[in-house]
């Protein structure tokens, strides 16, 4: 440049990690490792029905499944409707991921009450993540691990661009 300061290259911002808020977060798709139950795939276990006849189940240990909550949040809770919740107690550790490959766990060894077929919330330490991962463990009756609905609740971390601030434009634009 002639006469003044070089140009400044901008530095990008860090991306927020905190936030206000504890909404439910939406989930918007869930993956497993292949191995459910033939009719009792993931995606049963976020279709918002909390009819027994609609979950995802997998027999075994450490069968995991993976809810897709679509952008980064601040997960502060996790919530998951046991198959017959009332009549048996899970086993299970919750793990999050912001790029679904590297999960770091939340909680570990839980169990369930045992006593609701209702959502149970586990309170999990403020983190982000845009994925979280439930490894089961087995039931205290038999092996098979069994989720009627699963979700989340925090708040978002990563907010949509906006494309037309206030006062920029108008409706003939």
């Amino acid at each position: 440049t002639i006469g003044g300061n070089p140009p400044t290259t901008p530095v990008p911002r860090a991306p927020e990690a905190t936030c206000s808020g504890h909404q439910l977060i939406n989930v918007i798709a869930a993956t497993d490792n292949g191995q459910s139950a033939a009719g009792r795939g993931p995606s049963l276990a976020i279709d918002d029905n909390l009819d027994p006849a609609s979950r995802w189940e997998a027999t075994g240990d450490a069968m995991a499944i993976t809810f897709d909550l679509g952008a980064r949040h601040l997960v502060r809770e996790v919530g998951i409707a046991w198959f017959e919740g009332d009549q048996r107690v899970a086993s299970f550790s919750i793990l999050a991921s912001l790029d679904g490959i590297n999960f770091e766990s939340l909680l570990t060894d839980q169990q369930s009450s045992g006593e609701t077929r209702s959502f149970e919330r586990y309170d999990t330490p403020d983190t982000p993540a845009r994925f979280i991962r439930i490894e089961n463990f087995g039931n205290s009756l038999n092996s098979d691990n069994s989720i009627v609905e699963g979700t989340a609740f925090g708040c978002t971390l990563d907010t949509p661009v906006q494309v037309c601030a206030p006062g920029n434009g108008t409706a003939s634009d």
